[in-house]
């Protein structure tokens, strides 16, 4: 089993899923149980099913957060879900004996990764961590057209994305920008990412073919950013490439951007209040549904019966007919 973990952080919708397609191209081995494509990501989001399923419908919903809200302060995992975890990507590692490097990918992961440290100690593994960053911009336009998410709520979530994948690691990421894989600067780039990653770069020239321009189809510099903290730390990142970059400085931004969030904490719990609120009336719906499927099939059965006894009625009073006239014709041969 490969002690070469990599982990690809960013928000979502920001080229993480082309950056594991590229991975892979290079020889990077991913999970064999991967989500199929969807009509926002005719590629496949390149992220492990029962991770993506454990995180959208048993995490997220049971700690009143979205993919789009920070994992609450001071808060970590229960046990349970990191044995979990643990057991999806030491399952999926030894599924793939062969592989010089793995890599997982799921844009919540840079808001867990304080709970999943621990999980990667117990497995001895020491983690590189790849960083896509994609203009704020852009996120906006691709998340308004795809989920129709507002843009100060995507702003939110870039910021939280980011902040703690910068936050968590320490600074130790390689940056990828998407924009600037479909530049000249893209060999030397995947170049780069190869020799991080400790794997060899033969492959560079053939996963270039996966970039399609097609891809970098939401450019709408109409769209303004209202958030000064993502300005801030998008401007700190715009010359960062690779490992090439002043981490202090990054660091320092990313700081004073969590430091500004936090002021707002009073906010984000009106926010857990309202995913918990909606989540309860959920399962109400739910709930109301089961019964009104439950009531509904009772009926159906109810009908059943009713028309079962009309039968049998009538069948009952056709034989008394027969078996009491046959008895008046015997009375009447006495």
């Amino acid at each position: 089993m490969t002690k070469n973990l990599c982990l690809v952080l960013g928000a979502g919708r920001s080229g993480t899923s082309l950056l594991m397609h590229l991975m892979r191209a290079l020889g990077v081995s991913v999970s064999k149980n991967l989500i199929p494509p969807k009509h926002h990501n005719p590629m496949g989001p390149m992220e492990d099913e029962n991770l993506a399923q454990l995180f959208d419908r048993r995490i997220l919903p049971e700690n009143n957060m979205t993919r789009l809200l920070p994992f609450p302060k001071g808060k970590t995992l229960e046990r349970r879900y990191s044995k979990e975890i643990e057991q999806i990507l030491l399952r999926e590692l030894e599924s793939q004996p062969e592989a010089t490097c793995f890599a997982f990918k799921d844009p919540v992961l840079s808001n867990f990764l304080p709970s999943l440290f621990p999980i990667f100690n117990s497995l001895d593994l020491s983690p590189k961590f790849v960083l896509c960053v994609r203009s704020p911009k852009s996120v906006i336009e691709s998340r308004k057209n795809n989920f129709k998410n507002s843009s100060s709520l995507t702003e939110l979530g870039w910021l939280t994305n980011t902040t703690n994948a910068l936050k968590y690691t320490g600074g130790n990421v390689f940056i990828v920008h998407y924009e600037m894989l479909f530049t000249d600067a893209r060999s030397e780039i995947l170049m780069s990412l190869c020799n991080f990653l400790g794997i060899d770069d033969s492959s560079v020239e053939q996963a270039i073919d996966i970039i399609e321009p097609s891809l970098n189809r939401s450019q709408n510099n109409s769209v303004e950013i209202k958030n000064m903290h993502v300005k801030r730390l998008y401007k700190a990142l715009r010359d960062a490439n690779g490992v090439q970059f002043d981490r202090e400085k990054i660091l320092e931004v990313t700081e004073k951007c969590v430091i500004e969030m936090e002021g707002f904490d009073g906010w984000l719990n009106c926010a857990y209040d309202s995913v918990r609120q909606r989540n309860e009336n959920r399962k109400l719906r739910d709930k109301y549904e089961s019964l009104a499927k439950t009531l509904s099939s009772g009926e159906q059965e109810l009908r059943v019966l009713r028309r079962v006894k009309r039968e049998n009625d009538a069948a009952v009073h056709a034989i008394t007919r027969i078996f009491g006239s046959n008895s008046q014709r015997g009375n009447t041969k006495s």
